[in-house]
């Protein structure tokens, strides 16, 4: 499989979301949606620090979405904003709290090439406590990231001070420009 990869602990923590909410027959369920080669991968053992095709994740994710959750965005949204949180813990979190929503942007690129191989992140301000992130090599098949950077963008923001955070898709995967733009605001 071609395409951009994800990191295994980001198809792992996908996989376990479902898991302790449904059981290892709530997993099953979901993988029985997926095209062969997908369920494959996501059968096989998955390690966290190798790459993984995005397309097995985002569909895991976007079948899982459909089936327990009715296809509300908002589940995403609040399930990344809970795994930011996790995954900013420790360490990582007085980095963020010590940083500013400024500081975040300017570093998305190294912290994207963490979970994902074949995006290029390409952050621009726009004026005081506002940007626009671009994201080119996902595809419309990866929709389902959509909402999960809307909540990574809210939680990381918050972690590192910033007030009234808004993240918005401005130019969705589906509009077929080649590439995807998160809004971000914050005071």
């Amino acid at each position: 499989m071609s395409g951009p990869r994800v990191k295994g602990r980001a198809v792992l923590d996908a996989v376990a979301v479902v898991r302790e909410k449904h059981g290892p027959a709530g997993v099953d369920a979901v993988l029985a949606l997926l095209a062969p080669e997908l369920q494959e991968v996501l059968r096989g053992t998955i390690l966290a620090n190798e790459w993984y095709p995005l397309d097995a994740m985002t569909s895991f994710m976007a079948a899982g979405n459909r089936i327990y959750n009715g296809g509300d965005d908002g589940v995403i949204i609040a399930r990344s904003e809970r795994v930011i949180e996790q995954q900013l813990g420790g360490i990582y979190r007085i980095f963020v709290r010590f940083g500013s929503p400024e500081f975040i942007i300017k570093r998305l690129n190294a912290f994207s090439q963490t979970y994902f191989e074949g995006v290029q992140v390409e952050p621009r301000f726009e004026g005081e406590q506002r940007a626009i992130v671009r994201y080119v090599g996902f595809g419309p098949e990866h929709r389902i990231i959509e909402p999960a950077l809307i909540g990574f963008y809210r939680k990381a923001l918050q972690l590192s001070g910033a007030k009234d955070v808004s993240a918005r898709i401005a130019v969705p995967l589906s509009a077929g420009k080649g590439h995807l733009e998160v809004a971000i605001a914050w005071s």
